[in-house]
């Protein structure tokens, strides 16, 4: 079993007595995630840095919109922001988000999950003493986390810290004293999103996902290509073809959007089920069933959550049963009509065939029937004179 970590000297396991209301719109998260896969997929070297605007309403805070910054090496290895890129880039920003006025609320960088570590100093300390951002808070954005926590219900891989001023075994300061060391704090954050971003981030999901599935069966394409050893030319169209029939139209993605919402809906349902029922086998035997069994337990039960267990269980069968008989109707009509609409394909597929064979049938019918017999036949007494007759098929005369 491995040795559990160390403390991490940075942050302080003081309380606040009023923990900052973090909002965190997710534009902020969506900038952050484009930044470090652009910075990755380019192969650029170094740390990521950027900045965060907001408003600050007292103890509420904002996080609306990011930028990334340029940074520059001191001799030593650390890291500062570029003072004249910052000011210069923060003015722009300002000027375009200035009803309402955004301010400088934080900033982001990478980090372990551990906590922040002494290569983010700097910047704080830049940005709390020599520019004046005295509250500027720090998101660290956890890289190792973001494939564990994708699945539905996962923590965001990331953790807000804000700083205080603290003097070693006494009571934290406010005010920056550069006689005292900095720590950090952990501060809780909910996630706000408006209507306008709730669009962008359904747009960008659906969008992304499509770009994923054409990206790998193109590579998929190119190396089947590539060991097969046939041309360039056939591999390019072959892969061409691929990715234009991975296009998908509105319907067709709405409809994937709703099922995959019922999948992440269904597994944590899964999930949360799982859970009760592992927290259910761990209880011990109740003495109700096994009277050999002793009324005290090591731990006590939580009776309250048992009973809301019960409560759930006792409550499920009247949620199914309302709705059962209405829906059953529902599914019989849905069944009928897709049933009634394959059944009029089928014979609009089928009335050319049927018009082509009553033609031929006509046609066979003509060519085998019997001559009919006339008889004596009477012609109009203007055309062959008054009494006249001619015999069928004889000549006119």
């Amino acid at each position: 079993m491995a040795a559990p970590a160390p403390p991490n000297p940075l942050l302080t396991s003081s309380t606040a007595d009023s923990s900052p209301a973090v909002q965190l719109h997710p534009l902020v998260i969506l900038n952050i995630s484009d930044y470090i896969t652009r910075h990755k997929l380019r192969g650029q070297k170094g740390p990521l840095v950027g900045a965060i605007l907001g408003l600050q309403n007292g103890r509420e805070i904002t996080m609306e919109v990011p930028f990334d910054c340029k940074y520059v090496e001191r001799e030593d290895g650390s890291i500062l922001l570029d003072e004249v890129f910052f000011k210069e880039r923060l003015e722009q920003y300002q000027t375009v988000f200035k009803s309402p006025q955004l301010e400088l609320v934080g900033w982001f960088t990478t980090g372990q999950p551990s906590g922040p570590e002494q290569r983010h100093l700097p910047i704080q300390l830049q940005l709390q003493t020599d520019l004046g951002y005295e509250s500027a808070m720090l998101l660290l954005f956890h890289i190792a986390l973001a494939s564990q926590t994708a699945e539905a219900g996962g923590k965001l891989p990331l953790t807000l810290y804000e700083t205080i001023w603290t003097n070693e075994g006494s009571m934290d300061i406010e005010g920056p004293e550069r006689n005292q060391p900095l720590r950090f704090r952990e501060v809780p954050h909910t996630v706000e999103a408006s209507d306008a971003e709730m669009i962008a981030v359904d747009f960008v999901a659906r969008g992304g996902g499509n770009a994923t599935a054409v990206e790998s069966e193109t590579t998929s394409a190119e190396t089947k290509s590539n060991e097969n050893g046939k041309g360039k030319g056939k591999a390019k169209v072959e892969g061409t073809e691929e990715k234009d029939e991975l296009y998908l139209n509105h319907e067709e993605e709405e409809h994937i959007a709703g099922l995959q919402a019922k999948a992440n809906a269904v597994r944590m349902l899964q999930t949360r089920i799982d859970l009760l029922l592992s927290y259910l086998s761990s209880q011990p035997p109740s003495y109700l069933d096994d009277a050999t069994t002793p009324m005290s337990a090591e731990p006590p039960p939580n009776h309250e959550i048992l009973r809301s267990i019960n409560a759930l269980v006792a409550r499920l069968p009247h949620l199914s049963a309302a709705n059962s008989i209405v829906l059953e109707r529902e599914i019989k009509e849905a069944k009928t009509d897709a049933q009634l609409l394959e059944l009029i394909a089928t014979l609009t597929d089928v009335l050319p065939d049927i018009r082509e064979l009553g033609q031929h049938w006509a046609q066979a019918q003509a060519r085998t029937a019997p001559v009919p017999t006339l008889g004596t036949l009477r012609v109009d007494k203007r055309e062959f004179g008054e009494g006249e007759a001619i015999e069928a098929g004889g000549p006119l005369r």
